[in-house]
């Protein structure tokens, strides 16, 4: 029988809500250059007040509007006004939606092994990992599947930038243990993961321990405070940051923590920041990031949507992220 039904452009509340309506595949679909968006929604390890979760699937959500008006664009085509940069809706770049890596929520352990194992698959592929978290801890996990990939394919470093309101560097908490958002990056430099000397921050404000900000200030130009960022400008104290990360390594995880921006632009985080960025510094930021080709992995991290009722957080990250791919799928 003839098909009459003709399907227009979806919504942004219809369909299945994958990243921009990227294809839903497995692992084994992955190949060199495909770009691969992967859900990680852990927060019981947050200080903060949890939440980020939901933040995968909200992420997605927040890509759909910007999906529509691509579709819907009757020369299938949007036009950035600020950088003249054009997306297409027939890019030939692949990106593809692998869904959610495996959570427990009770067992943080077998968790981040999940995350290790899954982040490593992706990048020994030869794939670009995407993934939408989730609170900070999870980067450590996502960091080591990140540099267990590049070994399997023959290269042996991986640097470490970090976007974000804190620094990471905590040791053993009383409460908390080891494994927490608050020392990610402290358990990547212990677990012989990053080399101290390619780890950077980009935008941290507010107040740390003493002892953490000794030990980042020592290590002249890997951190630059949200205050170094508006003296600088964010494009350079990034390229500066990202030079510090990558040196000597054959890749650069990358790590964006939406807790880096202001809390009155970006209310929909655990954290309440106060001095943080503005949301266009850390767009300067990615714009950069974006650009570099030896960024291996991504990291959006620190979204919770049932904080921010206006979906503004959610929208930014979704945006963020297009900034990141863009020049790799959809341009």
């Amino acid at each position: 029988m003839a098909t009459t039904y003709e399907r227009g452009p979806l919504f942004s509340y219809q369909g299945v809500a994958t990243f921009m309506r990227a294809r839903q595949a497995d692992f084994d679909e992955l190949h060199a250059g495909s770009v691969a968006i992967v859900g990680a929604p852990l927060d019981t390890t947050t200080v903060w007040v949890q939440g980020a979760r939901h933040g995968p699937r909200a992420i997605r959500e927040g890509s759909l509007h910007v999906r529509y008006w691509l579709d819907a664009a009757p020369e299938g085509e949007l036009i950035d006004l600020e950088t003249g940069a054009t997306i297409r809706s027939n890019a030939s770049g692949d990106l593809v939606d692998l869904g959610d890596l495996n959570v427990y929520p009770n067992q943080v352990a077998r968790t981040a092994e999940s995350f290790r194992a899954g982040v490593r698959e992706i990048v020994e592929r030869g794939a670009l990992p995407v993934i939408l978290g989730g609170d900070h801890y999870l980067s450590l996990p996502c960091c080591r599947g990140a540099k267990e990939g590049l070994e399997a394919r023959g290269q042996r470093s991986i640097g470490y930038l970090q976007f974000g309101c804190e620094l990471g560097l905590g040791g053993s908490d009383p409460t908390w243990g080891t494994d927490y958002s608050g020392a990610q990056v402290r358990r990547l430099m212990d677990l012989d993961v990053v080399a101290a000397e390619n780890v950077a921050w980009v935008g941290p404000s507010g107040l740390v321990p003493r002892s953490e900000y000794a030990w980042a200030r020592a290590r002249d130009g890997a951190l630059f405070t949200a205050e170094d960022v508006r003296r600088l400008g964010a494009a350079d104290a990034t390229r500066r940051a990202l030079e510090r990360a990558a040196h000597g390594c054959d890749g650069v995880y990358v790590s964006v923590g939406l807790d880096v921006i202001d809390s009155a632009h970006a209310p929909g985080v655990g954290a309440a920041v106060i001095g943080g960025l503005h949301p266009d510094e850390l767009g300067e930021a990615i714009g950069v990031v974006a650009a570099d080709p030896r960024v291996v992995a991504l990291d959006v991290v620190e979204v919770a949507p049932k904080l921010d009722p206006s979906g503004r957080i959610q929208r930014l990250a979704a945006n963020y992220i297009l900034d990141f791919i863009g020049p790799r799928v959809l341009r």
